[in-house]
């Protein structure tokens, strides 16, 4: 989707995905090579959301331009086949060796070098859907710097899904 739409449904049907969206016209479709889809997708996003602020450094710009490969949508999927329903299902799939079998099917379909983002899962607390621990999980992460190592050495950028928005106003890390 080219923009923020709480209302989208995407729903598998067989070997099919169906979008609904509220507006026909914001959702995205382009078949073929999917490097030269994320990148049209890219400037398709920057054209309908231009950004009017200073343009940031070569480094900054190089990531906020690649391709995120956010965990959470596999989490879900996996969580599906497993017969795990839900958001305590897609958190339970998160760990390590997930991230390396996420990353060993990124290259094995030859999608190009982006950000691989942990979402929700990888700090402690998550499957009590505790928002405030930043801290890994000891279980599903006890090295989260060799997770981080492995998105490193397979050529991805290491990043992390936090919620701060879920806190109160109060919590001692906005302090």
């Amino acid at each position: 989707l080219l923009d923020h739409d709480p209302s989208a449904i995407f729903q598998r049907i067989g070997d099919r995905i169906t979008v609904t969206a509220r507006d026909p016209a914001t959702i995205f479709l382009q078949r073929g090579d999917p490097e030269a889809s994320w990148r049209a997708y890219e400037r398709a996003l920057r054209v309908r959301h231009p950004d009017p602020g200073p343009a940031p450094g070569p480094r900054l710009r190089s990531t906020l331009m690649a391709v995120e490969y956010c965990t959470w949508c596999e989490q879900k999927w996996l969580a599906e086949e497993a017969g795990r329903q839900g958001m305590p299902g897609a958190v339970a799939m998160l760990d390590h060796g997930f991230v390396l079998d996420y990353l060993e099917r990124i290259d094995r379909l030859g999608l190009p070098p982006g950000v691989v983002t942990l979402d929700h899962g990888w700090s402690e607390g998550a499957s009590s859907f505790r928002f405030d621990e930043i801290v890994p999980d000891p279980v599903r992460f006890p090295d989260l710097g060799a997770t981080a190592q492995a998105i490193r050495s397979a050529g991805h950028v290491p990043g992390a899904w936090l919620a701060p928005a879920f806190l109160w106003p109060d919590h001692p890390l906005f302090a």
